[in-house]
């Protein structure tokens, strides 16, 4: 039996179906079952997720040699997207002195990256640690440089407390 009056065929229009309250209750039936399938799926991602990880743990334990080529190859593309990441950043920091820091340290993450994904994989045993130690060093140095250039930078908020109201 249905809460509504309105009986099928007869005056059947939209209107009557959205304020028919039943309607409104088996939204909200849908939506509980519609959560309880989502929650299934999350929780089944994140089973899957961890046996991901036990699977990649393993095959590093196994062979670690194709992991640290595998790593290296992580790392080129990594330091190619923070590079290019960097240079944008050090164009949006053009009216403070000091921005084209940052935009070198881009362009050498930028290169340390291609070094690293045009000599792979023969780069994978001993160039992480070094090129590692360089971006940081760059990025480093480039921070310094833009902190000083802050603090030289004229102040653009008040120290005074604003004016009450009351």
């Amino acid at each position: 039996m249905s809460l509504c009056l309105v009986n099928k065929g007869i005056g059947d229009s939209i209107a009557d179906r959205k304020a028919c309250p039943s309607n409104f209750l088996g939204l909200l039936s849908r939506l509980r079952r519609s959560y309880r399938d989502w929650s299934r799926l999350i929780d089944g991602l994140h089973i899957a997720i961890a046996v991901l990880y036990v699977l990649a743990g393993i095959s590093i334990i196994s062979n670690p040699l194709l992991a640290s080529s595998f790593f290296t190859l992580v790392l080129a593309f990594s330091l190619i997207f923070a590079g290019i990441a960097r240079a944008l950043m050090a164009f949006q920091l053009r009216p403070v002195s000091g921005w084209y820091w940052p935009l070198l340290s881009g362009i050498a993450s930028v290169v340390l990256g291609g070094m690293i994904a045009t000599r792979w994989p023969a780069s994978s045993l001993f160039v992480i640690g070094l090129f590692v130690a360089l971006e940081l060093l760059f990025h480093g140095w480039s921070m310094i440089f833009i902190a000083l250039a802050a603090k030289n930078a004229p102040a653009t908020v008040s120290a005074e407390p604003a004016p009450s109201t009351a």
